[in-house]
């Protein structure tokens, strides 16, 4: 269970008398000190516990009387419940809205799409393509969870070339388009609001290595992201 600044295992063999068997602190992400981090949730996934509060916390709980941090990223203020479905971590964040982890690697958890509710969220279920979210002062609200698409899946490269993209969206609407690259040079080169896409290109570095475009789209109310890696010959 989560308690304030980590988890805490509880023997629960005699349900009338549960018994506190051990209490594991997170540390926060500075290290050099012994300051914990505030952790408000909980849910577990196989051997892997993944807690919310100050940070997203993924831990290795194989070992139940010595868990290890797997790995951790920041999270909006006000995180307060966590559903995981697959290799995804749905984040209820009270002021902000619905916040969407990539797990596929515990090790490096990366935030991947938001969404805007109207009022403060409480907790989330996803069911498919869809999250239920329970909203204090709004109620129930239904949101429809985007993905995003980014063509080509490249691959290998050769270094130095001008790669183009597409990338297309299925929420209607005005959006804006970011594209960050790890190396090299990235440029949005057209928008079609009424198609729901856009076109760039990616300028790769001179040396050779492993490179990951990372694109962007949404608005005020929402925003989902994409990434391809290619190895740079």
């Amino acid at each position: 269970m989560a308690v304030g600044y980590g988890l805490e295992r509880i023997d629960v063999k005699n349900v009338a008398a549960p018994v506190p068997v051990s209490r594991f602190e997170v540390p926060s992400l500075q290290g050099s000190n012994t300051i914990t981090t505030t952790v408000s949730a909980i849910t577990l996934a196989g051997s892997t516990a993944y807690l919310v509060g100050d940070y997203f916390t993924a831990l290795d709980v194989s070992d139940r009387a010595a868990p290890l941090v797997l790995g951790r990223c920041e999270t909006p203020s006000g995180a307060n419940n966590v559903q995981v479905v697959g290799a995804t971590a749905y984040v209820s964040v009270s002021n902000d809205g619905l916040s969407v982890f990539d797990i596929s690697n515990p090790a490096a958890p990366a935030l991947t799409a938001a969404y805007g509710t109207r009022g403060f969220m409480k907790d989330v279920q996803v069911v498919g393509t869809h999250a239920f979210i329970a909203d204090y002062g709004a109620g129930l609200q239904i949101t429809e969870l985007q993905t995003l698409q980014l063509t080509p899946d490249l691959g290998q490269v050769p270094s130095g070339s001008v790669q183009r993209y597409t990338v297309s969206w299925p929420a209607a609407g005005a959006a804006k388009v970011v594209c960050e690259p790890t190396g090299g040079a990235c440029a949005v080169t057209q928008i079609d609001s009424t198609l729901r896409q856009a076109t760039l290109t990616w300028t790769l570095p001179l040396v050779a290595g492993t490179y990951s475009l990372n694109v962007a789209v949404g608005n005020w109310n929402y925003f989902v992201s994409a990434r391809d890696d290619v190895v740079v010959k």
